[in-house]
């Protein structure tokens, strides 16, 4: 089971990079919402959601980093 933690971990760590990627196109896809929300009054209330949304997932992402890092030093200490 000791060699399957740091497989487990890795695994995280490949999701994590692969999430923080995703990052610069969320916020591109932000801005071309707020560029839609000028030509139509429907589109901007979904630019808003999107935006307020992406900012809470980029919050919960850097949440999930401090733990996972938070589990990385406890789980090599022992």
């Amino acid at each position: 089971t000791r060699g399957e933690i740091p497989h487990a971990i890795q695994l995280h760590l490949k999701k994590l990079v692969t999430l923080s990627l995703n990052l610069p196109l969320l916020s591109i896809y932000i801005s071309t919402a707020q560029q839609l929300r000028k030509t139509n009054s429907f589109f901007s209330s979904i630019a808003l959601n999107m935006k307020e949304i992406g900012i809470k997932l980029y919050c919960l992402f850097f949440l999930v980093m401090t733990m996972m890092m938070i589990v990385l030093t406890q789980l090599f200490k022992i």
